[in-house]
């Protein structure tokens, strides 16, 4: 049986961290520790929502697959902290969620440990589903880049899928560790898309990424006009900044 980590980077959670963190630990495939890396703020009651956990897993005998570690706002970014998760866990597979993203059911962490049986898959990510407040266009491109039918994607599907071929969602993603330090991993200093890195890295060193679709998360935002801006502004100096790998493909 392989062993499975989870990996969470949270700042300033709210209660649904601790809907996660249930249904993680009554998944039909046990997971070997839960590994919350908190960014803590002053006064962001994070602690009161740890705490809860805490009594919650230790009332189920559970305490100690609960391991929490605590960084600086100046220390968080979203390569080097998920580099830092991945290394810290003792499982050679290490699923990577996001505090919002809230396992569908509980067949998540099988369906995704199942596709590592191929030996040449480095990562698989899960499906998402939107929640049940989310406005239409997310639901749209819930629905636009998670189809019903799962996705093996290699090197040689670049030319064709284009930037797609890199897609993948590290809010809810599972990485072969020994493939991950094969092909480099996560680049530290990047503001979004670590996660595309990692695909492409993977891709380029002639594994497999494959997307899950019976892996189910529940994730969606209600974005406003300005945090969409904000987040497409990202976007695009993200991939500017790795002009490397945007330039090669077609969109």
């Amino acid at each position: 049986m392989k062993d499975v980590s989870v990996v969470i980077p949270i700042c300033c959670p709210d209660r649904e961290l601790i809907t996660i963190v249930d249904r993680l630990i009554r998944q039909t495939y046990n997971i070997k520790e839960i590994i919350l890396i908190n960014t803590k703020r002053c006064f962001d009651g994070s602690l009161l929502v740890l705490d809860e956990i805490e009594e919650r897993l230790k009332a189920i005998n559970k305490e100690s697959i609960l391991k929490i570690y605590e960084i600086t706002a100046e220390e968080f970014d979203h390569g080097g902290t998920r580099d830092m998760g991945l290394k810290m866990a003792s499982s050679r597979y290490v699923m990577f969620m996001t505090q919002d993203a809230v396992p569908k059911n509980s067949k998540l962490v099988e369906t995704l440990i199942s596709n590592f049986d191929d030996g040449s898959v480095a990562i698989s990510y899960a499906r998402q589903f939107p929640k049940d407040n989310c406005r239409y266009i997310e639901r749209f491109i819930r629905k636009f880049n998670y189809p019903e039918y799962n996705i093996r994607k290699t090197k040689k599907d670049i030319d064709t899928m284009g930037v797609k071929a890199f897609f993948n969602s590290d809010v809810c993603a599972m990485y072969d560790k020994e493939k991950y330090e094969i092909y480099g991993g996560f680049p530290a200093k990047i503001i979004f898309g670590e996660d595309a890195v990692a695909a492409y890295k993977a891709l380029e060193n002639d594994f497999c990424v494959v997307y899950s679709s019976k892996s189910k998360v529940l994730h969606s935002h209600n974005y406003s006009i300005v945090q969409n801006f904000q987040r497409n502004f990202d976007i695009g100096v993200s991939q500017k900044q790795l002009d490397y790998i945007y330039s090669k493909v077609s969109s």
